[in-house]
């Protein structure tokens, strides 16, 4: 059974980080190409990527990543792998090549944030 003060510790940064990943994600919805697209803006181009299987689907960690500007999937580690503290701080200098702009701010900070989580174990 896993200690009290630790089990809350673990629960709060669990909020922290999914409030984090919804932050970064809304603010995508706030404004219009705030986020970097997955497939062309044009429904044909939509239709086209999804019939020659272009449509990428990613999970919640992996946008944010997308958002904050890693726009590299090669760079993404293997969702098998386990996500190591060297993965995160390949990915988090390779965020700090990104410039920063206004629409990518808040999924950088999320991103980063959850990276350093990452590495410090």
């Amino acid at each position: 059974m896993c200690h009290p003060i630790k089990a809350g510790l673990y629960i709060q940064l669990h909020r922290h980080v999914l409030w984090l990943a919804l932050l970064a994600l809304l603010s995508g919805c706030a404004s219009r190409g705030a986020g970097p697209p997955l497939v062309g803006g044009s429904p044909r181009s939509v239709v086209a990527a999804a019939v020659m299987g272009g449509v990428v689907h990613l999970d919640a960690f992996e946008q944010v990543l997308r958002r904050a500007g890693v726009d590299n999937s090669q760079a993404l580690p293997a969702l098998e792998a386990p996500f190591t503290p060297e993965d995160a701080a390949a990915l988090y200098e390779l965020l700090l090549e990104k410039p920063v702009t206004l629409a990518n701010f808040g999924p950088r900070l999320a991103a980063s944030s959850l990276l350093r989580e990452v590495m410090e174990g």
